[in-house]
């Protein structure tokens, strides 16, 4: 058989391969709602700046930072009430329930799970 055949016996193959595994699908975009679905993030707040604060999450050397920003509709949730974001302070664990805007994370919920120092968390 020459190269030529070779080249086309293999293409055959791959086309009916192709075709028996349901052929090549591209990975689905995501879409308006899924793109800004709810998400949740734990973590240790560092800091809080007017309507934007931090968090340090992670495990050992894999710790990250993560900014959030808020709006009107934020919940702010503090030992189970009602609260400003500005009563949340450095070393407080908080769970936050964010969406992914066009400027970065913003936070819907955000609701304190303890202390560093007290054993806080999920």
């Amino acid at each position: 058989m020459t190269n030529t055949g070779r080249s086309v016996s293999f293409t055959a193959v791959l086309v009916f391969l192709g075709a028996a595994c349901g052929g090549y699908q591209p990975p689905a975009q995501p879409g308006p709602a899924q793109a800004s679905a709810a998400q949740v993030m734990i973590g240790t707040c560092r800091t809080v700046e007017g309507n934007r604060f931090d968090l340090i999450t992670g495990l050992a050397e894999a710790l990250k930072v993560e900014w959030f920003r808020t709006d009107q509709s934020t919940e702010i949730i503090v030992n189970g009430r009602p609260a400003r974001l500005t009563d949340i302070t450095a070393g407080t664990v908080v769970r936050v329930r964010y969406r992914v805007g066009p400027d970065g994370y913003v936070a819907e919920r955000v609701e304190t799970t303890g202390t560093y120092r007290d054993g806080g968390g999920a």
